[in-house]
This record gives C-alpha cells, sequence and structure tokens, in this order.
C-alpha cells in the first residue's frame, strides 16, 4: 500500500500573487504592479491553507480599463496527502465572481472596453473644488448614482474590497441634520502619491459643507488615510477664525522656545 506524503498546505497569501494590467503588454507580466497588502488566506478555508499541489503559483492580473481577472495556475503535480485536493476554482470565482474570464478574453476588454470608465461616468456631475494642491488639469472628480451603469462599475470593483471605497453612509445626527461615513478611499497601486487620495477626501468635505451635513466620518482608517484627514484637518484649522489668536499665540510661544534653546546652546559653547 503507497504510503502518501504528509501534506502540510500552503498559505495563499504565500504562493497568490495579484497584479493590476493597465495594458495588454502587462498582463501576464509578472513587472505588473502587484496589489499589496492583500489577505487571500481567508478564503480558503479555516487555515487559510491550499492542499495537495506541489509549487503551486497563482497569479492573477486585474484590468485597470475594466476590472475583469484572469488567473494563470501552474504546479508540478498534485496528489491528496490527507486533506484532499483544494478545488481552486470555485475559491477564485469566489473572490472574482463574473470578472474572472479566460487569458483571450481579458485581453480582448482592453480594447473592447476600452472607454468602459468614461461611459459610466457621462452622466456624472464633475465636482468643483477648490484643493489645497495644485490641480491636475487631466483630473476630474466625478459624482455618480449607484445606480444603472455606475451599480454595474460598483459590482465589479468589488473583488478590490480590501482598498475600494466602499461606500459613503449617511447617518442621522440630532435634531435635523446627517453625517457622512467614509469605508474607506480606494487609489490604484499605478496612480498612488499623485495626491488622489487628498482630492477625494477634500472634495468629499465641500459636498458635505454644500448639503449641510454635520461632519464626516472615517470609519476604519488605515495609516496613511490617517494621515491624509489630519493633514486636511490642521489646513482647515488655520483658516478657523475663533482660534486663530490661540494659534498665533501658540505658534509664538513656540518661537520663543526655538530661540531660547538656540541663544542658551551658543551660550554654552561660546
Amino acid at each position: 500500500m503507497a504510503r502518501h506524503r504528509y501534506d502540510a498546505g500552503v498559505e495563499a497569501n504565500e504562493c497568490m500573487k495579484v497584479f493590476i494590467a493597465r495594458n495588454p503588454d502587462e498582463a501576464g507580466s509578472a513587472n505588473s504592479t502587484s496589489l499589496q497588502p492583500f489577505d487571500l488566506n481567508h478564503f480558503f478555508g479555516e487555515d487559510g491553507k491550499i492542499y495537495g499541489y506541489k509549487n503551486l503559483k497563482i497569479n492573477v492580473w486585474i484590468s485597470a480599463i475594466s476590472f475583469h481577472a484572469y488567473a494563470d495556475i501552474s504546479f508540478e503535480e498534485t496528489s491528496d496527502g490527507g486533506k484532499g485536493i483544494t478545488d481552486l476554482k470555485p475559491v477564485l470565482q469566489n473572490i472574482f465572481g463574473e470578472n474572472l474570464v479566460e487569458k483571450d478574453e481579458f485581453l480582448k476588454t482592453f480594447s473592447k472596453e476600452c472607454e468602459y470608465l468614461s461611459n459610466v461616468v457621462t452622466d456624472g456631475n464633475v465636482i468643483k473644488h477648490g484643493a489645497s494642491i495644485d490641480e491636475d488639469s487631466a483630473v476630474e472628480i466625478v459624482r455618480v448614482e449607484l445606480q444603472g451603469a455606475a451599480a454595474f462599475l460598483y459590482c465589479r470593483l468589488v473583488p478590490l474590497i480590501l482598498l475600494l471605497v466602499e461606500a459613503v453612509h449617511h447617518f442621522y445626527h440630532y435634531p435635523e441634520s446627517t453625517r457622512l461615513r467614509i469605508s474607506q478611499i480606494l487609489v490604484l497601486p499605478p496612480y498612488q502619491g499623485e495626491g488622489h487620495g487628498l482630492r477625494l477626501l477634500e472634495t468629499i468635505n465641500s459636498i458635505s459643507e454644500s448639503e449641510n451635513i454635520y461632519d464626516v466620518t472615517i470609519e476604519d482608517p488605515s495609516d496613511y488615510l490617517q494621515y491624509i484627514r489630519s493633514s486636511i484637518d490642521c489646513l482647515r484649522l488655520l483658516t478657523f477664525d475663533p482660534i486663530k489668536p490661540a494659534l498665533c499665540s501658540m505658534v509664538l510661544s513656540l518661537k520663543e522656545t526655538n530661540l531660547s534653546k538656540r541663544t542658551s546652546k551658543r551660550s554654552s559653547t561660546g
């Protein structure tokens, strides 16, 4: 009777990578922009492991144009080491849903749906707002209602839930106003570091002011989103008249303290 080698399994996070492809040339390339962090273990059972494969590699590319996905799966062999062989197809379907297509269809989406996003936002409203950073004339912020094509776009974005702008929720605030709550802000890796998150948050603040919203809260902000919010709050405080005298007094005190320290240091070394 043949004995099977014990299979300790492999964590999904160790053998699976997810990339963003902006064009057909990046599809299938490991040089594409990787999504990190991207916790995939919880899709694979209680222990987050995949069983029955030797040297398993799962690479998934998500189109930055249409958000379709293509998965490339490779391994040397399969064997049941006591915990069966994980069926990968239904798990990937659970993660990526109907976005998951074969490679040929995935490549075609770059030409067939090249205008997908622009068509979705056609009926939206371009938001005009005053930003605290230099505006890029090529960047527009468009507000759309989650219905029709926009709702379909939202469905396509669900696989990016860990980084996704989940929604902006309205909550009642006594006696006759509401407050907004943001879940998260999604900026795809190729476009990070360009001020888009700041623009989005400033725009939401502007909308809340124009619609007499009491305040804007964030459900569970990441460290970076918390940093952006704090930066915006500081800039807004500097223009808030009721606290200007206190701020000026504090700044003056800090300047005097720093001057005193420099003077003391010169005296001690003189």
